[in-house]
């Protein structure tokens, strides 16, 4: 834990729920719909969002490439370099989302595909 607080480890930890700016952002419990709730569905604004991480370093992301020419049924490859730009060592965790827009409202907004 100490290396970590001092900056000798980076650790590449992505939060697992999101944390909503207030309660009043969230639809009242007596509505079971998902609408409004999750990083799927949620359209405000975000304390902390599903998916988000600390580094001491930074990354870019170049060269990304989808092979969208395949047929709807086969799997889709996604390709990305990541590097790290930073001053230090470091882990990251790429992570993929996949959204539907112009779609039926029932839809997430955004589903996590891969990491």
């Amino acid at each position: 834990m100490a290396d970590v607080l001092f900056g000798d480890y980076n650790p590449a930890g992505r939060l697992p729920v999101t944390f909503y700016e207030s309660d009043t952002d969230l639809p009242p419990f007596t509505d079971y719909a998902m609408e409004g709730r999750t990083y799927r569905y949620f359209k405000g604004r975000a304390l902390f969002p599903f998916g988000y991480g600390l580094s001491y370093t930074t990354f870019s992301y170049t060269d990304l490439s989808i092979n969208a020419e395949s047929p709807v049924t086969d799997p889709l490859t996604v390709k990305v370099n990541i590097t790290n730009t930073g001053n230090r060592d470091g882990e990251e965790v790429a992570q993929l989302y996949v959204s539907h827009p112009g779609k039926d409202s029932y839809l997430p907004i955004r589903s996590l595909k891969g990491f």
